[in-house]
Parts: C-alpha cells; structure tokens; sequence
C-alpha cells in the first residue's frame, strides 16, 4: 500500500514532470490563475543542470494550508539548493519584481539555461535569412515598438536583433549572470509579439527556442498571481524523497 506521498510522488510525476526535452506551449495561452500551468513552470525552475535533471511539482491544499511538494530525480540534500526553492516563493509573495527574481533563477539554473542559449545561437546560424524585418508591416512594427528600450540611439531594429544574435553566440557558462540576464529579459520581450507574427519575421526554430529561454521570465510573471489567490493561506514547501 502506498503512503500518501508516494500517491502524490506518482501522479506529479505524470502531471507536472519536467524533462530535458520539454516545451511549456500552454505558457502561450495560460492565463494568469491557471494554477497548473503556473505549477507545470515551477518544475523547470528547479531543473538546474543541462541534461540528466529531471523535476516535478503538485501540490496539495486543505483549509488554510497550502503545501507545495516537489522531487527530483535524485534527493536534494544540498542546502543551496534547497534554500533556493524557499527563497522563491518568499521573494514573490513579498513582491520582488519578475526582473529580480530572474537574477536569482540564473544564479541556480545556469546550466540549463545555458543549454538553451545555445540551442537558440545554433537556430541562428542554420538560419540562411535570421530576420526578414519589413517596418511597412504591421506585425514588424509591433516588433520594432517592443525593441525600443534596446535601441541605443540611432539604432535600428536589424541592429538590436544583430546585436542580440552576436550575444547569443558568445555566451559561455562563466559568462556574467547580467549576460545571460539580458538574453533572457530581451527574449521575454521579443516573444510578447504573437508568435504566429513573429515567425513571419524570424526563423520558426528560433521563435522556438526564444519561447524556450522567455519561459523563466513568463513563469516568473504569473507565479505571485497564484499566491496572492491564496491570500493569508499557510503556504509549506515540501521535498518528496522516494
């Protein structure tokens, strides 16, 4: 007979798993009380390293008392790491800003975040035509608008995306975390564009992977949303070791 954790362990597993190969498409279309999709996020920002990390969350609520279950595929026992996935949901319900609490997923989950800058630079140099930028259309002004506070001055759109490109390209692990901050930060903004317009701009696998690395930022964005529905409610974190 299974204890009650293992139950839950076993239906996390299958609801909100998060492996290496995973897309979030529900992100496009989730809106902001969407618990699921919000708890579906949270494993990715407990996946830290490249490959062979794997992390699922599901949550259980009775009366005032929320309690968020997490597990690995292996048992955190480092404290870093553990005092991370405290600080994230101290941090949000206290009201640090989505740009803030970014800094703090890059400090963790650098690896994988890594990795997908690098799928994304390697999208870019398959592309034979990175970006057909047209300022006549509407969906490429709509772009042109989201890039302004990029743009230096007298800066073009071609050249922020030029510019974006080359970062991209140059990225390492031992970069700064303000690097790897921008990329994502200019990648959030970038995909607030509708995707089916912005793949009449840019190559369609590199809408995917700018969706891939924007995903932090946009799980970030909504996640105080869930705790302010919980109001005063207790809230636990809990790691299931199997």
């Amino acid at each position: 007979m299974m204890t009650v954790e293992e139950y839950i362990h076993a239906l996390s597993q299958i609801e909100f798993v998060h492996g290496a190969n995973r897309d979030l498409p529900s992100w496009s279309s989730a809106k902001p009380s969407d618990r699921v999709a919000i708890l579906d996020g949270l494993a990715l920002l407990l996946v830290f390293a490249a490959s062979g990390d794997v992390a699922a969350t599901t949550y259980w609520q009775s009366g005032n008392d929320f309690t968020l279950l997490w597990c690995k595929n292996h048992v955190v026992e480092n404290w870093n790491e553990l005092q991370y996935v405290e600080d994230l949901f101290v941090k949000a319900r206290s009201g640090v800003p989505t740009e803030e609490l970014l800094k703090v997923v890059i400090a963790m989950c650098k690896g994988k975040i890594h990795h997908r800058i690098r799928k994304l630079a390697k999208a870019i140099e398959a592309s034979t035509d990175r970006w057909s930028f047209d300022p006549n259309k509407s969906s490429h002004q709509m772009l042109s608008t989201v890039l302004q506070s990029w743009q230096q001055e007298n800066q073009t759109t071609n050249e922020v995306l030029d510019n974006f490109a080359l970062s991209v390209r140059n990225i390492t692990k031992s970069s700064s975390d303000k690097q790897f901050w921008q990329i994502m930060m200019l990648s959030w903004h970038v995909t607030a564009v509708d995707n089916l317009q912005l793949a009449n701009i840019l190559d369609w696998k590199i809408v995917r992977y700018l969706n891939k690395i924007a995903d932090y930022a946009r799980i970030l964005d909504r996640f105080p949303d869930l705790l302010k529905k919980l109001g005063n409610t207790k809230i636990t974190i809990q790691q299931v070791r199997t």
